[in-house]
């Protein structure tokens, strides 16, 4: 644990050098500013255009970050480690805290408008209403970082890695229409992050489904799990960039 701590501690001074932070901060201050600026609105509809949006967002942090990475000062945090398990869980704490921060002003935003605008949304938020939303944005975050992350330098060219992520994140968003087109695409319910699944279990209703959106949390952390297999299985036979 104190391993996992320290290296931790050395990324994240790293990190404040890094552009991400003001690319990210600059992106959601943009984003939130147009969403809550027309009223009325959708309470979860609100929360799900925010959740693809974080998608995305942790796509970016995660590709950010990679891309500065140096293969020297890798190995010598390999060495500084203790194992090869510390070394790795250090990379994920870094890009999961950059995430949660932003997943927190995403989930918080609309609790704020509805404060301070009591008629911007068409009917009264709850507290259930900031649970579920709020967990879809972090775990679509969640796929986002994952998703990126899976097409590390080490594994992959970078401009290979970047067209390999828009083209998952493209087929993630347009898969149910893909699906309607030819049956043979709803392999891709599985293969794809579900971040566009609960815009089609919503449909015109305003009231998040407990049983449906659990499914959906589920299926994107499993997801994301899977990729994290796949990742360091991957960066363990490949030490250093292509």
């Amino acid at each position: 644990m104190k391993s996992i701590c320290n290296l931790y501690n050395i990324r994240r001074r790293l990190s404040k050098k890094n552009p991400v932070w003001i690319v990210a901060a600059i992106c959601t201050a943009a984003f939130l500013g147009v969403m809550y600026s027309f009223a009325p609105a959708y309470v979860c509809s609100s929360y799900l255009i925010s959740a693809v949006f974080m998608y995305f967002l942790g796509a970016y942090i995660s590709l950010a970050l990679n891309d500065k990475e140096n293969d020297v000062f890798e190995e010598v945090m390999l060495l500084h480690s203790e194992n090869l398990p510390a070394y790795y869980i250090s990379r994920e704490v870094l890009q999961l805290g950059i995430g949660f921060i932003f997943v927190f002003v995403l989930a918080v935003a609309p609790v704020l408008r509805a404060v301070s605008w009591p008629g911007f949304f068409t009917r009264a938020m709850t507290a259930a209403d900031v649970i579920w939303g709020g967990a879809t944005i972090l775990f679509c975050g969640l796929c986002g970082i994952e998703t990126a992350d899976c097409v590390h330098p080490r594994i992959i060219g970078r401009k290979y890695g970047i067209c390999l992520v828009v083209l998952v994140s493209v087929l993630a968003v347009c898969k149910h229409s893909l699906i309607q087109t030819l049956a043979v695409f709803k392999v891709l319910n599985i293969l794809m992050p579900p971040v566009m699944d609960s815009f089609l279990l919503l449909g015109n209703s305003d009231r998040f489904e407990p049983a449906g959106n659990s499914l959906i949390l589920l299926h994107m952390l499993l997801y994301s799990l899977a990729v994290v297999i796949i990742k360091i299985r991957l960066m363990t036979l490949k030490k250093y960039r292509m």
